[in-house]
């Protein structure tokens, strides 16, 4: 019984092209993914970080320029855009905050 190699090693050829056309735009699309919603946390990690330091008083040295921070009466909010991702924090000032009375 003879094995004619030239056939297998044509089919692992073009198995091993097929996956590779395949996989490879996947594999980017996944990364993407994964990197976008990474920046997006990291946005919304510096702009709560802006805003928590604007609430408890504390002075910042260095804040990035794309994070604004404001406030009202009743709360803190700030507004970052970190390339494509967007992101809004508010918190509220304690003594704006109402507390439910019981009995």
């Amino acid at each position: 019984m003879k094995f004619d190699r030239t056939k297998k090693n044509g089919q692992a050829l073009i198995e091993f092209v097929f996956s590779l056309v395949i996989g490879t735009p996947f594999l980017g699309l996944v990364g993407f993914l994964i990197w976008s919603q990474w920046n997006r946390a990291k946005c919304a990690y510096l702009v709560f970080d802006a805003v928590h330091s604007q609430l408890i008083g504390q002075t910042r040295l260095h804040r990035p320029r794309f994070i604004e921070v404001g406030e009202d009466e009743i709360s803190v909010f700030g507004i970052g855009r970190c390339g494509q991702a967007f992101e809004r924090v508010r918190l509220p000032k304690l003594e704006s905050a109402k507390w439910k009375r019981e009995g």
